[in-house]
């Protein structure tokens, strides 16, 4: 099993958990943080182009689609970490 891999579950990503999860990061470069979107194609905000996976997957952090077999995805996840 991995160390200091931690699943982050996120129906609703707001400016301010998105900041935080960004600066946690640069504060602790040896933690994985995956997230796991209830659906990560929902856009950040109502005018905005850039959904939850868009906006992961810029910011350097994994994510998981929890409308798929996200465990099995997980799994081969982890194995690369």
């Amino acid at each position: 099993m991995a160390k200091n891999v931690y699943i982050e579950a996120k129906g609703k990503l707001d400016l301010a958990t998105r900041q935080k999860m960004v600066w946690f990061k640069e504060c602790n470069p040896y933690v994985t943080i995956i997230f796991l979107f209830m659906n990560p194609s929902n856009k950040i905000t109502k005018r905005s182009k850039t959904s939850y996976g868009e906006w992961a997957t810029k910011e350097g952090f994994l994510w998981l689609d929890f409308r798929r077999n996200w465990i099995d995805a997980y799994k081969h996840m982890i194995k690369e970490i």
